[in-house]
């Protein structure tokens, strides 16, 4: 699903994570008079971006600019700022968003250590993988090396879960005669979460397996298996359970697991009876029953909802 820039999104956490942390909260907000001090135009930059205001935040900085210079310990928070404000400008301006790209390499190759270098790989990854205007070409090979490179040097990162995801969706992509290939990107995917098992993102990550293996690439067995890994680590999202734990026990019948088929559709009735799937669940359990006879389990009592006439 294609995500625009122009909205933010988790990869701004770095963003407010560091401003609220840091006591930074929504003053000094106001017009863009005349500071002195470059820690002051950052701090009011900081502000205008957490409250959303990022036009605003794009000209306290450009009409401060001579403030800052490449010496200065500042300048690299100058530069990520300023980038993010030439990127979130609505609508996109082709231009902005080259020079947002031109602006985050250069901070990545000359200051590696910015404690939000990893963030910033990430926009440079971004940019190059998504296309926001007419004519924006996608480059997802150079995509890829910028993703690689927050897993690769910054794997501890509060990006690095994401940049797991979109590195292996480069490869499920077309890009002019190049197929996508779908189990390169879930392989990918694996190993790395075989190698970062308690990242923040696993649950998320693997439900998205098991959902690229069940809808691309048709597998039923592997995909059932991410689905039960995130099952027993827990959704994420409580509202979506419901419907997740019913492809669960659709794919557990296709796959002869009678077991755990009627194990989630006892789940859906008992703890997820609103989310549109208990009827079916019922039907799928009496089904199971009658074709099975020796199988002995309960059917739980379908909870029924009534619309109560005014005045009752």
């Amino acid at each position: 699903m294609r995500m625009s820039r122009t909205s933010f999104t988790s990869s701004h956490l770095p963003i407010l994570i560091c401003v609220l942390t840091a006591g930074l909260f929504l003053s000094g907000c106001g017009t863009n008079a005349d500071l002195k001090d470059p820690n002051e135009v950052l701090e009011r930059a900081r502000n205008q971006m957490l409250s959303y205001n990022i036009k605003d935040a794009k000209e306290t900085l450009e009409a401060h600019s001579k403030l800052f210079s490449s010496e200065m310990p500042q300048y690299p928070e100058y530069q990520y700022f300023y980038a993010l404000g030439l990127l979130h400008t609505i609508p996109p301006v082709p231009s902005d968003v080259e020079k947002a790209e031109v602006m985050l390499l250069d901070l990545v190759t000359k200051y590696p250590d910015y404690d939000r270098a990893s963030s910033a790989w990430y926009y440079i990854g971004r940019i190059r993988d998504l296309r926001d205007y007419k004519n924006d070409a996608i480059r997802l090979g150079e995509a890829r090396d910028a993703y690689r490179k927050i897993l690769e040097e910054y794997p501890d990162s509060i990006e690095a879960g994401e940049a797991a995801a979109r590195y292996a969706v480069t490869f499920m992509k077309y890009e002019g005669e190049q197929e996508a290939d779908f189990e390169k990107g879930v392989t990918t995917l694996e190993e790395w979460l075989v190698d970062n098992p308690d990242s923040p993102q696993a649950s998320s990550l693997t439900l998205f397996l098991a959902q690229m293996l069940d809808i691309y690439i048709k597998d039923s067995a592997r995909s059932l298996a991410y689905y039960q890994m995130t099952y027993e680590k827990g959704f994420n999202n409580q509202g979506q359970a419901g419907a997740k734990i019913w492809r669960m026990a659709e794919l557990a019948l296709e796959v002869g697991q009678k077991d755990n088929a009627v194990l989630y559709a006892q789940d859906i009735i008992r703890h997820y009876s609103r989310s549109g799937r208990a009827y079916e669940a019922k039907l799928m359990l009496e089904t199971i029953q009658k074709e099975n006879p020796d199988m002995d389990f309960e059917i739980p009592d379908l909870q029924l909802f009534e619309m109560k006439e005014a005045g009752e």
